[in-house]
């Protein structure tokens, strides 16, 4: 009896020890947790962000294109797109990326230079958020460009050779604007020309490349006509023609005036319009005439009350990112007596500024 009674107990301790080393049941919440949760749930914990590009600042296209490996940044000093005039970027950059930030207003364009490793960095807009993308054809590159309709673009992208370019154009506030065909190709034209400069010593000034910015930087023939009518003060004249001189003492035009048969010749300053009066009258622009001064004291004395001529070539030198080339003093009709200050970056771009008593810099390009 003793013998069956341990026999049972045995038997009953096997069992139990079969129990424990049992699979367990599934839980009741993994049990019920949809297909599709689970693999969300395993994408969510296997992916990631892709972090900000932490930016170097830089004070120039130049700064900026070494920063980033490059022998050149194509970054134009001054665009329009969409009525709305950019000038004066913000360059950074990281390595194998170089970037230039425009803002006006509520507007931003930002462009960029990229090689292979850093594609996807052309812009911090996803392509696939726009609903068309076409490609466009522009001086023998080929750009693709994505908008939210067809000739209407937000983001556009090229290559050249083995570097990759990007300009993103978009609101501050979030709101969607886009750039038109011929602002598209405005800007690819415009990063072409400052990444292929011209060959010729920068130093010399060729009178073809000071003729081809003067639209932009001086005053009409019409206006300088105008001033040399007023100035004679004879009525309107038989004839008037005006042309543009680019060397010599400082640009100007010379603006033949024709009355009853009598010519007379008026010089104009090409960029104040100001009156010099007849080639006799004077012997140089009264812009570099500094008889006046005591001295050649580039001091504030003398110069009613503007900056110091090396001050203001600092300043300009900062706001463009380029190089002093050339300054004289000017009277402005909203700023007063000014310097004007012209500066090149290494790019080939050319601005020039009125740099006022106070150190304020304004682009003449848009005055």
């Amino acid at each position: 009896m003793k013998r069956i009674t341990i026999i049972a107990s045995a038997f009953a301790l096997v069992i139990a020890l079969a129990g424990c080393a049992a699979p367990s049941a599934p839980s009741s919440s993994s049990a019920s947790m949809p297909a599709s949760d689970v693999s969300a749930s395993a994408s969510s914990e296997s992916s990631s962000a892709t972090p900000a590009i932490a930016w170097k600042s830089a004070k120039s296209a130049a700064e900026a294109a070494k920063g980033a490996g490059f022998e050149t940044f194509g970054a134009f000093s001054k665009i329009e797109v969409n009525d709305t005039k950019f000038k004066s970027p913000k360059f950074s950059y990281v390595e194998g990326l170089a970037q230039a930030l425009y803002e006006s207003g509520a507007m931003a364009l930002d462009l960029r230079k990229a090689d292979s490793k850093h594609a996807s960095s052309l812009s911090d807009r996803d392509k696939a958020e726009f609903a068309n993308t076409w490609t466009k054809t522009i001086d023998g590159t080929e750009v693709t460009c994505y908008g939210p309709a067809r000739g209407a673009a937000t983001l556009i992208t090229w290559t050249v050779d083995k570097a990759q370019f990007g300009t993103t154009f978009q609101g501050l506030g979030g709101e969607e604007v886009t750039m038109n065909e011929e602002e598209v190709a405005n800007i690819v034209k415009a990063v072409k020309k400052a990444e292929t400069p011209a060959a010729d010593d920068k130093s010399d000034k060729s009178e073809d490349k000071a003729k081809s910015d003067s639209d932009d930087i001086f005053i009409s023939e019409d206006a300088a006509k105008d001033a040399a009518i007023g100035y004679v003060n004879a009525g309107v004249p038989d004839s008037a023609e005006a042309e543009l001189k680019i060397g010599g003492d400082a640009p100007h035009y010379d603006v033949t005036l024709v009355y009853d048969g009598d010519t007379q010749v008026i010089q104009v300053d090409a960029y104040t319009g100001d009156v010099w009066g007849t080639p006799e009258s004077r012997t140089e622009a009264p812009a570099n005439d500094d008889s006046d001064d005591d001295s050649d004291d580039d001091s504030d004395e003398g110069n009613d009350g503007v900056l110091a001529e090396e001050e203001a070539i600092d300043i300009a030198e900062q706001t463009s990112g380029g190089e002093y080339t050339d300054s004289e003093l000017v009277d402005t009709d909203e700023h007063g007596r000014c310097w004007r200050v012209t500066t090149e970056d290494e790019n080939g771009n050319v601005d020039s500024y009125y740099v006022d008593s106070e150190g304020n810099a304004y682009n003449t390009d848009f005055e």
